[in-house]
């Protein structure tokens, strides 16, 4: 790969464990200092890395005119730098600026995962940011978070204004394109002609084991609840649906597109009741 690799992914599909696990490798450097796997399974960066104290002062990465400097470090370090974005636009401005020097990578969410992506993005960055409190009135967010339905709640809101195709692979021809259900099986072979496996995979094995089991599991759902809940395609090993705690945010998409079924979750506390609970109704969601 080039000097410069622009790593671009969508909020919840894994993109600052994926940094995190570039980082690990001593070839690659990255805007940020240090990171850390928190208990919700988010990797949490840290402030912006100084860069280029070789050349006089710490400079942050905004744009590709700051990444020359780096290009220049780079003959001194050694290394090559991961540059993070959410945005397509910064993918093809760095391409267009840097031409050959860059290299952009791709992480590709099939419709089918983006269930995943969207309880990610809920659970581990909406619901403690406080840019995102700001939106409802402070007594409803205190109310909600008291009675432990914030997540809840913020999923539905997420679900009025998002549509599904956010999260389906973007029209654009990366340089390299991950599969998002690859990273969640914790599949090291997609990465071992970039990284060195004795020191990042141990990193990618405790990311997968923080993730929710059904993003990395085969699941016997029915198919319209799996297409409701998100499902992996890729995934080879078993689960037993009745270790799985069905969470606010898998009720509050259940409840979305259930909604004309007025279905009740007392008594429902794990994906295995969900399914008895939905065969013996008769549920049918034709």
């Amino acid at each position: 790969m080039e000097n410069i690799i622009v790593l671009y992914w969508k909020e919840g599909s894994g993109g600052d464990f994926l940094v995190n696990m570039f980082a690990h490798d001593n070839r690659y450097t990255t805007t940020y200092e240090h990171m850390e796997l928190d208990n919700q399974g988010r990797t949490v960066p840290s402030k912006p890395k100084k860069m280029f104290e070789p050349f006089g002062g710490p400079q942050k990465i905004f744009d590709p005119w700051s990444c020359f400097g780096h290009i220049e470090a780079q003959k001194i370090l050694g290394k090559k730098l991961i540059v993070p974005t959410h945005r397509i636009e910064t993918v093809k401005l760095f391409k267009e600026m840097l031409s050959d020097k860059c290299t952009t990578i791709g992480i590709d969410c099939p419709k089918h995962t983006w269930p995943f992506v969207l309880k990610n993005r809920v659970k581990k960055l909406l619901v403690n940011d406080k840019n995102t409190e700001k939106h409802y009135p402070a007594k409803l967010v205190k109310k909600f978070k008291q009675k432990k339905i914030y997540e809840w709640y913020l999923m539905i809101e997420q679900l009025k204004y998002y549509d599904n195709t956010e999260f389906v692979k973007q029209d654009y021809d990366f340089n390299i394109t991950l599969d998002f259900q690859e990273i969640l099986i914790g599949n090291f072979a997609v990465f071992e002609q970039y990284l060195d496996k004795e020191v990042c995979k141990p990193v990618l094995d405790q990311w997968v084991s923080k993730q929710e089991m059904l993003s990395s599991c085969i699941s016997t759902l029915d198919e319209d609840i799996k297409d409701i809940l998100g499902y992996n395609a890729k995934a080879i090993r078993h689960i037993n649906l009745a270790d799985i705690q069905l969470q606010n945010v898998d009720k509050a998409l259940l409840t979305f597109f259930l909604d004309k079924h007025n279905i009740s979750f007392k008594g429902i506390d794990t994906l295995e009741d969900l399914k008895k609970y939905l065969r013996s109704t008769g549920t049918s969601f034709k």
